[in-house]
């Protein structure tokens, strides 16, 4: 979206939290840091202006997130009848939001805003606030807030900083900018703290983790299409006594093998298989992960198609 355009989105983004009488923000389900950041970034200033509002996620939380401030307000449900005005963060389509099952909220799209930088994002809003050369949704709230000479507190700060670092992966992704680092800058001297993002989220794994991280890394292989892919079922993350969050952050080690293309793992979750994607080259994740019903980004998508994964194994005699 052009400048001009983002600055229109954004003074009527503003107006309509100033005429709204009740307001739902939404983190897309099964919420990271970056969704986890902008809505308490968002919450916090609707505090300090006396809006009454909600903060909502389909999915659990997971208790790496816990010393983020406020992350005890979140509710898991809504009733749209009772706000009027919904503000979805970091979701790239209205199913990610987890909220598509009240479909009357999305036939009034005039009271829906949309705040993201997925490549996928499908402009589901009636204002839609998209930047997909962003590194997180909590950097575009940040240039937000600059815009509209709001006050950013440390709490906020400390919020915003947790998206663009764990987004960027500790500012080594490609998505890392010298933007990235400079808006960065900016919160820390507001007060952002670093120190607990990389004692909570990056240096934070039990056992049983690790374990399942040790299966990942067994059962990888690069493909003959030059794909290094892994697969993880539910019986692996039973008999490390793990949960499927406990995988977080593995792929960014797969991905680190240089010969391949890119990095799949796939991942049995109830009746579903998941896949993430990732990939340092010049491969448009977007695309493939769209061709699932997927979405994200150019180097790092995902999917889920219902279904479970079955080893097949192949033997060949070479004379």
């Amino acid at each position: 979206m052009k400048e001009d355009n983002i600055k229109n989105e954004v003074i009527l983004f503003h107006k309509k939290i100033m005429e709204a009488e009740s307001i739902v923000l939404i983190a897309h389900k099964n919420p990271d840091a970056d969704a986890l950041g902008s809505v308490l970034a968002l919450s916090k200033y609707l505090y300090s202006i006396k809006k009454k509002h909600i903060c909502v996620t389909v999915g659990p939380i997971e208790k790496k997130y816990a010393f983020m401030s406020g992350i005890d307000k979140f509710k898991d449900d809504f009733s749209p009848k009772t706000h009027d005005l919904i503000i979805s963060l970091d979701s790239g389509a209205k199913i990610m939001t987890g909220f598509d099952k009240y479909p009357e909220v999305f036939k009034k799209p005039n009271i829906v805003i949309n705040i993201d930088h997925h490549e996928s994002n499908n402009y589901f809003g009636s204002i839609n606030i998209i930047d997909k050369k962003a590194p997180s949704t909590t950097y575009i709230l940040y240039n937000i807030f600059r815009l509209l000479n709001i006050e950013i507190t440390k709490d906020m700060a400390s919020n915003l900083i947790s998206g663009i670092y764990t987004d960027t992966g500790g500012f080594m992704h490609t998505n890392t900018t010298a933007n990235s680092y400079r808006v960065a800058s900016k919160l820390i001297q507001l007060g952002a703290e670093i120190k607990p993002i990389i004692k909570y989220i990056f240096n934070n794994r039990n056992i049983s983790s690790l374990k399942l991280w040790g299966k990942v890394f067994c059962k990888l292989s690069i493909n003959s299409e030059g794909i290094a892919v892994s697969a993880i079922t539910k019986d692996d993350i039973q008999s490390c006594s793990a949960t499927y969050n406990d995988l977080s952050g593995v792929i960014d080690y797969i991905n680190a093998i240089p010969e391949a293309k890119y990095t799949l793992l796939l991942t049995e979750k109830e009746n579903m298989v998941k896949g993430s994607l990732r990939t340092q080259k010049e491969y448009n994740l977007d695309q493939i992960a769209n061709k699932l019903g997927g979405g994200g980004h150019k180097k790092a998508a995902g999917f889920a198609i219902p279904g479970r994964i079955e080893s097949e194994v192949v033997w060949k005699i070479i004379p």
